[in-house]
């Protein structure tokens, strides 16, 4: 499905419609990292089931790149948030279920932002570790 991104100049995310369309699930909210940072409110169900293959989240932000994920992302349990900082120009946070980071015995693996310093997010990398693929980019 397409959402819209509520930026600056309106630009997609294109995203596996099972994105949203699944679930019981509560709904979490994605603080766009952009310019006026609003928020995209999201079923947490968002990547949760399924060996579904990768969708690709297109950055909002200045030069909407984009970050291709594992759908392991937020797979996994009733996990309370943690804060992503979005290293992007304002550096404003992005709130997620902290399963994403919080679990395994993992290491950490470097995203790389695709805003406009490219600076690098460290994360726990249960992030991508689990699941059928291991790599994001």
């Amino acid at each position: 499905m397409i959402q819209t991104c509520p930026c600056q100049h309106g630009k997609s995310i294109k995203q596996e419609d099972h994105y949203m369309s699944t679930g019981p699930s509560a709904a979490m909210i994605q603080t766009c990292p952009c310019q006026h940072g609003k928020s995209i409110k999201q079923e947490d169900h968002y990547m949760s089931t399924g060996p579904s293959a990768a969708m690709i989240q297109t950055c909002p932000c200045q030069h909407g790149k984009s970050i291709k994920q594992e759908d392991h992302y937020m797979s996994t349990g009733p996990s309370a948030a943690m804060i992503q900082t979005c290293p992007c120009q304002h550096g404003k946070s992005i709130k997620q279920e902290d399963h994403y980071m919080s679990t395994g015995p993992s290491a950490a693996m470097i995203q790389t932002c695709p805003c406009q310093h490219g600076k690098s997010i460290k994360q726990e990398d249960h992030y991508m570790s689990t699941g059928p693929s291991a790599a994001m980019i």
